[in-house]
């Protein structure tokens, strides 16, 4: 019995993910035949998710070749992790301290469900909820642009930062250092808050350039090889 054709949303979330969580690596084609079968679409389809997958800044596409996933400069890299340890810390200078008593409670709710994922050890709801609790915190910035500024950037990102969500050590570690920014906006420790946002972007930036050849694993990345 034939397979029943996937939506033009499901194939393009499925190529996300598995771009997203390195099932699908850079540089690695996307052959549309093979996609074709994969998810029983017509070309048509295929070719419209492969667009917009260009479109989020996931794929390269070229005249009369296949579409590859795309990678990173290292000067596109350090550039871009740049502008966010930048953004981030602005914002965290702007959110009032302390914290109002519905937010901290709205991202203790996110953070609860962010460390239920993260003891699944599922890539797709981590992201889910790691983005949801970024938007909450940054958005209580009192700025809408700086905060869409932030989301920009995050999905322009998102094709390097979500390899760190497999690593249950990385995923430990941005669990707990989701919970030391809450504790710095209940006891309004301004410094301690900035100063976490930054660090938060690291690790996404360390995974990415040692995957290309660029760096030396940090010791997260060793502790993980040699468990």
């Amino acid at each position: 019995m034939a397979r029943p054709p996937k939506t033009l949303a499901k194939i393009v979330g499925a190529l996300e993910e598995d771009i997203l969580f390195g099932r699908l690596l850079t540089r690695e084609r996307l052959v549309e035949d093979e996609l074709i079968e994969r998810f029983g679409a017509t070309r048509h389809v295929v070719r419209q998710a492969l667009v917009e997958l260009e479109r989020n800044g996931m794929v390269v596409r070229e005249r009369g070749r296949s579409a590859v996933v795309r990678d990173f400069s290292r000067d596109e890299i350090e550039q871009i992790c740049a502008v966010r340890e930048m953004l981030h810390a602005s914002a965290a200078a702007l959110i009032p301290l302390p914290a109002p008593v519905p937010l901290i409670r709205r991202l203790e709710q996110l953070q609860q469900d962010h460390s239920a994922q993260v003891e699944a050890g599922d890539p797709s709801g981590i992201h889910r909820v790691n983005n949801a609790f970024h938007e909450a915190m940054f958005e209580a910035c009192g700025n809408p642009f700086l905060a869409q500024t932030i989301r920009d950037y995050a999905q322009m990102s998102i094709g390097f930062r979500c390899h760190v969500m497999v690593n249950p050590v990385l995923a430990q570690r941005a669990r707990d250092e989701h919970r030391a920014m809450i504790a710095a906006l209940r006891k309004g420790d301004r410094a301690r808050l900035v100063r976490l946002c930054v660090e938060h972007t690291l690790p996404s930036k360390r995974v990415y350039m040692t995957m290309q050849g660029w760096g030396e694993p940090d010791a997260l990345q060793l502790r993980k090889r040699r468990s």
